[in-house]
């Protein structure tokens, strides 16, 4: 039983640090944004790394869909570089898909970095839409990548 609670302390302690975000138009109220290994921004990724991250959000709208987009915005004149896409709701760790008003979600998003990208200091944006492509999340953080 021990042993149970220490490594529940150890993976809350991952993931536990709120980070500061500018909210890029979020229709939803988020909570608490975490990012596991970063305590503050900006954030530093390896690339070809694995991590995760997650959004704490009290719904806005009634969906039963939430298509999420992450994307390196790299600056005019390039276009932003999608990370990873996908349905928060089959990442729901807290919540269930369909959402109502006023309810509660945790969605716990892994990604890998792309090896692709450049080593570059810019800002990551992550984007969740509900059924009828309405923004309801926007957050953005700045991160280097190494």
């Amino acid at each position: 039983m021990f042993k149970q609670i220490v490594l529940f302390a150890l993976v809350t302690v991952s993931v536990s640090a709120n980070l500061e975000f500018t909210n890029c138009g979020s229709a939803s109220q988020v909570v608490a944004f975490r990012l596991r290994g970063c305590d503050a921004t900006p954030c530093t990724f390896r690339r070809g790394g694995e991590y995760y991250g997650e959004m704490d959000v009290i719904a806005a709208v009634p969906t039963n869909v939430l298509p999420f987009v992450i994307q390196a915005i790299l600056g005019f004149p390039l276009p932003p570089v999608t990370i990873f896409d996908g349905n928060a709701c089959d990442d729901l760790t807290v919540g269930s898909c369909p959402t109502h008003v006023g309810q509660a979600i945790t969605a716990r998003l892994y990604m890998d970095i792309p090896t692709t990208l450049p080593a570059i200091s810019t800002n990551v944006r992550a984007t969740v839409r509900d059924a009828l492509n309405q923004v309801q999340v926007c957050v953005q953080i700045p991160v280097s990548l190494i």
